[in-house]
């Protein structure tokens, strides 16, 4: 038995050092430089240098790509599908494009800038600087390994149909294309995680700093320090509020178009009662391969819709968790002042108190609604109440 103990704990810390070691390579590759990297290539400018030779190419060949990637898309994109989920297909994907193109032109540096305001407080809090992203890169995994698995089974499928005018070339870049509508989710994603991470560490720092302060013998001191707690939070807020318009662009175009897809491609499912990816009867030897691809993609597009459903809503998620932190600072700073005994010591604290009140994490979208959970259940509301009615209306037109 002591040998079998042995041996396990052996296995149990092998395993651990593999994942270690795998999670650390994870986070080299998948880092918020190769996020940028992956947008820069997607026609999606940003400033990567302060050479002006440099940026002038790469504006150059984000506009090119910006205008042949949408016309290439518009033609190739969903042809294998019905006309209605093809055009909502094309139309939300193009739109989504375009306005993160446009919005990439008018603030190329605002999340090198974010980044760098993020990185500063990082060194006051902590000591040193970590832009780790773990959420953001396992949606990113999710949104590469759903693209693939939903486009190469379109892509066996044309090689196996022998269609002429079929070229994997094109086909895979209208799905790098596709790939760029998640790494424009995963932009709001990565500052909200970003955000979300500094308060966390805000709060930890309160609670070890400022019992500490609290229990000071130089009053003026103690207060000098909290005061200097009011400010890191101001820059985090400031430092927040330098992403506000692209961000705010990239929530209320990912929410509306993700919408129209999602509710495109149910419908489709709902009302199809055959395959709608055309086989010619040409390949009557192929039959049997093309039905299983079939059904593989027609299985493949739930899952799709549900990505393509909970990315736009993971920015309210994180935003609900910044709340909670600052909840918590609120509580701890209020069981503060029940027990502060210096008079300037509790006014101070009463003022760090009044300041959190008064300056809220609340984030709406130009008062069209509330980045919060709230969303979250309104979302839901009008896809369940969407499904009702396109059930009832398949009924009704039979």
């Amino acid at each position: 038995s002591r040998v079998r103990a042995a041996r396990s704990r052996t296995a149990f810390a092998m395993i651990t050092k593999h994942l270690w070691s795998l999670n650390h390579i994870s986070k080299t590759v998948i880092s918020p430089k190769t996020i940028l990297f992956l947008r820069l290539l997607g026609g999606q400018y940003s400033k990567i240098c302060s050479n002006r030779l440099v940026c002038a190419v790469t504006a150059v060949y984000c506009i090119v790509f910006s205008c042949y990637a949408p016309v290439q898309v518009l033609m190739l994109l969903g042809g294998s599908f019905t006309p209605l989920y093809k055009g909502v297909q094309s139309t939300a994907t193009v739109t989504i494009f375009l306005s993160s193109a446009l919005t990439s032109f008018w603030y190329p540096e605002y999340f090198q800038i974010f980044q760098n305001d993020m990185a500063a407080i990082d060194i006051v809090l902590r000591g040193k600087s970590e832009l780790d992203i773990p959420l953001t890169r396992v949606l990113l995994i999710a949104v590469v390994v759903s693209h693939v698995s939903t486009i190469v089974p379109f892509a066996i499928n044309g090689v196996l149909e022998g269609r002429a005018e079929f070229q994997i070339s094109k086909f895979f870049f209208v799905a790098y294309f596709v790939l760029q509508n998640g790494i424009t989710y995963l932009m709001a994603v990565m500052v909200f995680e970003i955000l979300w991470y500094r308060v966390r560490k805000f709060r930890e720092h309160l609670e070890n700093c400022l019992p500490r302060v609290c229990r000071a013998q130089d009053v003026q001191a103690a207060t000098e320090d909290i005061c200097k707690c009011l400010l890191l939070y101001q820059n985090i807020l400031e430092a927040f509020k330098k992403t506000n318009v692209p961000i705010k662009i990239a929530i209320l175009t990912a929410m509306a178009a993700s919408f129209f897809k999602v509710i495109a491609g149910v419908f489709e499912l709902i009302t199809s009662s055959s395959t709608h990816v055309s086989v010619s009867t040409s390949i009557f030897t192929y039959s049997d391969k093309v039905e299983s691809i079939v059904h593989h993609i027609k299985v493949l597009r739930i899952h799709e819709a549900v990505l393509d459903s909970v990315l736009p809503l993971t920015p309210a998620v994180l935003a609900a968790l910044i709340q909670g932190e600052l909840n918590r600072i609120k509580l701890f700073i209020g069981n503060l002042i029940l027990n502060a005994k210096d008079e300037s010591v509790h006014d101070a604290l009463c003022d760090c108190q009044l300041y959190l009140e008064h300056r809220p994490f609340r984030y709406s979208v130009w008062r069209l609604f509330t980045v919060d959970l709230s969303l979250v259940i309104s979302v839901i509301n009008l896809y369940v109440t969407s499904l009702i009615a396109m059930i009832q209306f398949g009924h009704f037109y039979n």
